[in-house]
């Protein structure tokens, strides 16, 4: 199985699996952090 980069796309599905492990409200936080990765990575 490969694993890739996160994208921005990806903010609303990681979102609900950190829900799903009990860290609530985590989408806002989880928008800024994937951008912030995306940014540094260019």
């Amino acid at each position: 199985m490969g694993i890739r980069k996160a994208n921005a796309e990806d903010c609303k599905q990681i979102s609900l699996l950190l829900k799903q492990l009990d860290y609530p409200d985590t989408e806002p936080f989880i928008k800024e952090k994937v951008g912030i990765l995306l940014m540094e990575s260019k």
